[in-house]
């Protein structure tokens, strides 16, 4: 009998631990992030401006929300726009809708992040960790290669999630 209910338990516990892994695959498995980039303006630069595709395989909506790193003391995501022939920059407060089987490229002159009071110098070719938070995947950490607002025809960075 004894020998029953451990093996139960192990089948038990086998079972519930993959369950759990497979939802968290789950929650991640459907982005892609591409051609990851954070531009720098300069040695002693207070702000830089982050790039990044992302993919949704995923058959649902999913949303980003929010983003945040250890290298600026202020990260958020932002719009560029031409309003009356100026360029103007916001804040997008609601975040970013990528619809299933589609790609957002925040860019040059369009969505992109805004990092701001940057609290370690940054030069180009180093690695940088950004978190960029989903209404589904939740927290996705991320590396992104810094480099020279006038260069940006290095490589970049890819990744799966």
């Amino acid at each position: 009998m004894w020998l029953y209910r451990k093996s139960y338990l192990f089948l038990f516990l086998v079972f519930a631990l993959s369950s759990l892994s497979s939802m968290d695959l789950k929650a991640e498995e459907h982005l892609v992030l591409k051609k990851s980039i954070v531009n720098i303006t300069g040695m002693h630069a207070k702000v830089a401006a982050g790039y990044v595709s992302i993919e949704n395989l995923g058959t649902w909506d999913e949303v980003l929300l929010s983003v945040k790193s250890d290298f600026a003391q202020i990260s958020e995501i932002h719009e560029m726009k031409h309003v009356d022939g100026i360029m103007k920059m916001r804040k997008v407060e609601s975040g970013l809708i990528i619809k299933p089987n589609n790609t957002i490229h925040l860019e040059k002159g369009g969505f992109h992040l805004m990092f701001m009071k940057l609290s370690k110098h940054l030069s180009a070719n180093d690695i940088v960790t950004v978190d960029l938070e989903f209404r589904n995947a939740g927290w996705v950490t991320t590396e992104f290669l810094v480099s020279d607002l006038h260069n940006t025809s290095g490589s970049s960075h890819s990744h799966s999630h």
